[in-house]
């Protein structure tokens, strides 16, 4: 390896040889030939089924000879992919397990901001209790009761329900960039490239306001290997050689290539020797589909140098002292009491070299991703896992042995002549046209044969008809054990990587369920360390984006997804928030998750039938995580509570209808008597008869009312009468 310049130099003397020699130092320390990427070569021709017989020419040329003649056996060689089934198996797995993930806020001041809210709503809750005991006293306040805004409530909200709008809007975020990005499709193909390889990566970017992700062949990467090296960002260097079309060349670096480069690129073919020496993971076929003369090596070089930061010690306006961090520029002012404490810290830079020949691009990374708590601490943009169990390597062994098995049971198969009669030619009759061919004939067409009785020997001695004799040659018993033999081997393989014939669904008439269950439980316990470990890398993968989005949309964004229940969510990203709040994302456990996705789900088929509503049970089967089966739920059980309680009140309501109504009826039947007695009062009256005259005393009392009032209006009528007539006499003249 070429040693690498001093990276502990000020920014002034990283000049354009010190960038070059650095570049030239990581990627001359690669080897991207076909000898230096055999491994991952071998293995993905594995999974593919492509036969390399050389791991096959002990057995096909056993007596190491040179003559075909003495190679050619009566069987071939083909490959019977056990290793396949195996990863596509896990890749269904993981297509079918849940991808949950939680996005918190790491920010210091989280704590205050949640006490800030606390005390909000409490004080709006303690408002409402006095607006509701003012409405019960009658007091007008202008504004509704509301027994469920309470300060209980407010609390258990806090504890349970509570979330830091930041955190929300970060979840909208990674919703966004899982849009964005692909993020679905490209997970898989990297669990696809971990399964096979053993090792996955991808490289994530910020250009312009977009976020760059993309996940790459294993092949074309090296890396400075570390014993303790878990992710690949946390690596001292990475290189990726990316084979681009000039067109490509174009199309990303047509803001800094010179006049020379472009001069170069049109008048140059390819000549390097070891240019795509392994495209296509060597296969010659599509080598010559695309034509080797068409594409350029592009190296890709980042790594970590160092950059002098000081610690600043100042005095404010008030005099108290206070630090900052600034730049190798600086110059202290010691006049005014300032002090710089200086220490080295890690930067990542990057560099483009095509071929051997242009150089771009060689500058600090736009986006450094660094902790909080070490400022030294410095990801890379390339992140992969490394320490995760290549499936296809672990089973290369047994697909060498299963394919020599079966190989093996070809030439027995051949070797197999079933059992053979042995017969006296002298027997077959020479006389009415018969020959051999003709005896064979009838031989194999009836079953039976004629001999001749009168045929005799070369001596002419009399052939007799015992010399017979049957020579059993059949390889039948031979061949059913190398198929029994292959059978063990490919479930011995099987077993290994914990897929027995449970987990593919295999399952006889003589299992018991609690023997199916147990084997599928212990056959993922086995395989859940390779999930846990990719959901962890996921993790990192979802933060690193995050931290992209950060420098890509520092100047704000209008996001727009479609959430879980496929509602049109639309948001804003405010820049200036986003740049100072730190997220964290934890990815749920999936088999965890799956396992109490599947039981719920089995409840609520059984409370489908005890006749619960469909609309719960189908959003229940429809949700693809517990956390939104719990919300679904939850939300069912208040509306059951809430319609439970509505329909208390209309009972009540009913029941008050019906007292109110027995009330008005009993009034009325009370009424009802009263005035039957009445009536009765007054009938009495009619029939009483003190002088026995034979007419009841209200009626003569009637009658004498009725001449009194008569004779009264005759004396007021006479008496108008009188007056009438002496105004007349009065009237008149003398």
């Amino acid at each position: 390896m070429k040693i690498l310049p001093q990276q502990n130099l000020p920014r002034s003397k990283k000049d354009k040889e010190w960038k070059r020699a650095c570049v030239d130092a990581l990627v001359n320390s690669t080897d991207f030939s076909v000898s230096g990427r055999r491994n991952y070569i071998e293995l993905y021709k594995a999974y593919r089924g492509d036969l390399d017989e050389d791991a096959y020419s002990y057995m096909l040329n056993p007596y190491n000879t040179n003559r075909d003649e003495h190679k050619a056996f009566p069987a071939r060689l083909r490959n019977y992919n056990i290793i396949k089934p195996i990863i596509d198996l896990f890749m269904g797995e993981k297509a079918k397990r849940p991808f949950k993930f939680m996005t918190s806020v790491t920010n210091d001041d989280v704590y205050s901001l949640k006490m800030e809210e606390q005390k909000r709503l409490m004080d709006i809750a303690l408002q409402q209790v006095v607006i509701n005991k003012m409405n019960e006293m009658g007091i007008p306040t202008g504004v509704e009761s509301n027994e469920d805004q309470t300060p209980e409530r407010v609390k258990e909200f806090m504890e349970k329900e509570y979330q830091d709008p930041r955190a929300i809007r970060g979840q909208r975020i990674v919703n966004e960039l899982m849009k964005d990005c692909d993020l679905v499709e490209k997970f898989q193909r990297l669990f696809f490239n971990a399964l096979v390889a053993g090792f996955t990566v991808s490289y994530k970017g910020a250009y312009g306001n977009q976020v760059i992700y993309e996940d790459l062949n294993p092949e074309d990467i090296d890396y400075a290997k570390s014993p303790d090296l878990t992710y690949l960002e946390d690596a001292d260097w990475v290189v990726a050689n990316r084979k681009m079309t000039k067109a490509q060349i174009y199309d990303r670096f047509y803001d800094d290539l010179e006049e020379e480069d472009i001069e170069w690129l049109e008048k140059r073919s390819i000549s390097t020797p070891n240019v795509l020496e392994y495209l296509f993971r060597d296969r010659e076929d599509k080598r010559k589909e695309i034509g080797e003369a068409e594409l350029y090596n592009v190296y890709h070089v980042v790594w970590k140098s160092r950059v002098k930061i000081g610690e600043l010690t100042y005095y404010d306006e008030f005099g108290l002292e206070q630090t900052m961090e600034v730049d190798e520029t600086y110059k202290p002012d010691k006049d005014a009491g300032e002090s710089v404490r200086w220490i080295w810290v890690n930067e990542v830079w990057e560099g483009w070299r095509i071929e051997d020949q242009i150089y771009l691009g060689i500058k600090p990374l736009r986006n450094q991703r660094r902790s909080m708590d070490n400022p030294s601490e410095a990801k890379l943009p390339y992140n992969g896992r490394v320490d995760i169990m290549s499936i296809a390597e672990l089973g290369l062994n047994y697909q060498i042995l299963y394919n020599i098995l079966h190989y093996r049971v070809e030439l027995s198969i051949a070797k197999n002549k079933d059992k053979i009669a042995l017969v006296e030619i002298n027997t077959i009759p020479k006389r009415g046209g018969w020959d051999p061919e003709k005896f064979m004939y009838y031989a194999d067409a009836n079953g039976y044969m004629f001999v001749d009785s009168t045929q005799t020997g070369a001596r002419n001695e009399k052939v007799p008809f015992n010399q017979y004799q049957v020579l059993d040659m059949s390889l039948g018993k031979y061949i059913a054990e190398q198929i029994n033999i292959m059978n063990a081997v490919k479930e011995e393989w099987e077993e290994l990587v914990g897929v027995p014939r449970y987990r593919k669904g295999q399952v006889m008439a003589s299992d018991s369920v609690g023997t199916t269950e147990r084997a599928v439980f212990q056959s993922s316990v086995i395989t859940e360390e390779m999930f846990r470990k990719f959901e962890r890398f996921l993790e990192k993968e979802l933060e690193g984006l995050i931290d992209m989005a950060r420098t890509a949309w520092k100047n704000g964004r209008r996001i727009s997804y479609i959430d879980e229940e496929y509602n049109l969510i639309f948001d804003y990203v405010d820049g200036d928030e986003f740049q100072e709040t730190n997220y964290g994302i934890r990815v749920v456990n999936s088999s965890s998750e799956s396992e109490k996705v599947e039981r719920i789900r089995e409840i609520a088929l059984a409370l489908a039938q005890n006749g619960e509503q469909p609309d719960m049970i189908a959003a229940v089967i429809g949700a693809d995580n517990y956390a939104m089966i719990k919300e679904k739920l939850t939300e069912y059980v208040k509306k059951r509570e809430q319609a439970q309680q509505r329909a208390e009140q209309a009972q009540k309501e009913l029941a008050q209808i019906a007292e109110d109504a027995e009330t008005q009826r009993q009034q009325a039947e009370h009424d009802l008597k009263r005035e039957l007695k009445q009536v009765d009062k007054e009938i009495a009256m009619l029939k009483i008869d003190a002088d026995r005259n034979g007419i009841p005393d209200i009626i003569e009392g009637e009658k004498l009312a009725l001449e009194r009032e008569k004779a009264e209006m005759d004396y007021d009528v006479k008496k108008e009468k009188n007056q009438i007539e002496r105004e007349k006499l009065e009237g008149k003249p003398n």
